[in-house]
């Protein structure tokens, strides 16, 4: 692959997003929100940046090879940063605490290096508590090393949240009907840990691997005004920096598996090397048009698939219509880790 790049989307305490998800019967649930900035969300918005300031092909933003991750978690005090991932997607066996472990859905960058293995991480002979090197939080796993030097106490540490989902009441003003006006829509929210520690901020950050030409940066940093999501013209969605760092190297991990990082679309290449995968699945797409039609649905294996490196994924047509495309961003964004599954 190619140099990756880190950038980071600096975000305020409390800082709202609306991600919008697909679900079926609509109109029975709740609107639900994303927990993760998408890559297929992230892609969208460098494109609709793109056209704004006049670039030539906009979905080319990326270039021909180009590929991004999807938005994961930071936490981020000072000069140190603990990088969260998804949870590796693989089948839970022998005597393991099953539902403390699907609890877990980010584990830092630590626990990967660490090499302790899924199986290892709570003691079911210790009533389920977690390996001696390890703390866990609500839903996320991290090591002792990491919060050592935040200068921050284990104590303290587990109770430090990434972010938190609220329900609000919202009301159809748009309608000529009297009565079903209200609806619900989840919003999600920048976890304030000031009480615990007020230096301590939680960011996103995704990776890039893809030539970082002058256009693309400044899209890049377009992010911070144009934000990301929907609801923006209330204020969600907005960053207050954007930072990237060229050719990290933190991520170069050593291992022979290959964890995905993205929303992927397998193309026809790619099925026969499902067999030898781990995944979980999401329907993307079948935003209404306004014109009682609505955009093309597809599944797509979710970030923390266990993959083949050799799965390309492809950015997918959605539309509906023979003159206008919809593309759906569905590259994969393989990352070799430890095989700690």
């Amino acid at each position: 692959m190619a140099t990756t790049h880190l950038i980071k989307l600096k975000c305020q305490s409390g800082t709202q997003f609306h991600l919008g998800e697909s679900t079926p019967f609509e109109d029975s649930v709740l609107h639900k929100s994303s927990e993760i900035i998408h890559s297929d969300t992230l892609f969208s918005a460098l494109v609709c940046i793109a056209a704004k300031i006049g670039i030539t092909n906009p979905e080319k933003i990326l270039g021909e090879d180009g590929r991004i991750s999807s938005c994961f978690y930071v936490m981020e005090k000072e000069n140190n940063s603990i990088f969260f991932l998804p949870r590796p997607t693989a089948p839970l066996f022998r005597k393991m605490p099953f539902k403390a472990i699907k609890k877990i859905k980010y584990v830092s960058l630590g626990v990967f290096n660490s090499n302790i293995p899924v199986h290892s991480w709570f003691d079911i002979s210790r009533n389920e508590k977690p390996h001696n090197n390890l703390i866990i939080g609500n839903n996320w796993i991290a090591t002792k090393e990491e919060f050592d030097k935040m200068n921050i106490e284990y104590s303290q540490a587990k109770k430090l949240q990434l972010y938190q989902l609220q329900t609000l009441p919202q009301v159809r003003v748009h309608t000529n009907e009297r009565e079903n006006n209200l609806y619900q829509v989840e919003r999600l929210q920048i976890y304030d840990n000031r009480l615990i520690d007020e230096k301590l901020k939680i960011h996103f950050y995704f990776l890039l691997d893809a030539e970082l030409s002058g256009n693309l940066q400044t899209v890049i940093h377009l992010l911070q005004d144009e934000g990301l999501g929907g609801q923006r013209s209330i204020g969600f969605g907005l960053f207050s920096k954007i930072e990237i760092i060229s050719n990290t190297k933190i991520f170069d991990l050593k291992g022979d598996t290959y964890i995905n990082l993205s929303l992927l679309s397998p193309q026809k290449d790619d099925f026969d090397e499902l067999t030898n995968c781990f995944y979980q699945t999401i329907l993307r797409g079948g935003r209404n048009l306004a014109t009682e039609r609505y955009l093309k649905q597809i599944l797509m294996l979710k970030e923390g698939a266990i993959i083949s490196h050799n799965m390309q994924g492809q950015i997918a047509d959605i539309s509906i219509y023979k003159d206008k495309s919809n593309l759906r961003y569905g590259k994969s964004f393989p990352l070799l880790i430890p095989k700690i599954i």
